[in-house]
């Protein structure tokens, strides 16, 4: 079992699952788009607004591809 001193201890070498900002930044843009996409409100089912990600890609595009990979799994 592993307490807080590990994390402090000098010399200790702990890897922890921790994704960049810009990573979940993105997730939560697409996570964003998927809920508009499959929206209960038929208003913004059909129309969803645009979501602005700035310089980090399309939120689209990513949940595109992310449908993509899940239709070919299926």
């Amino acid at each position: 079992m592993v307490n807080n001193t590990a994390f402090y201890e000098k010399g200790f070498q702990l890897e922890l699952p921790i994704t960049s900002i810009v990573e979940e930044y993105k997730a939560g843009k697409v996570n964003t788009v998927m809920q508009l996409r499959y929206s209960n409100d038929p208003v913004i089912r059909l129309n969803p607004p645009e979501v602005k990600t700035g310089k980090n890609g399309k939120a689209e595009d990513e949940a595109d591809r992310a449908e993509e990979v899940l239709r070919h799994k299926t």
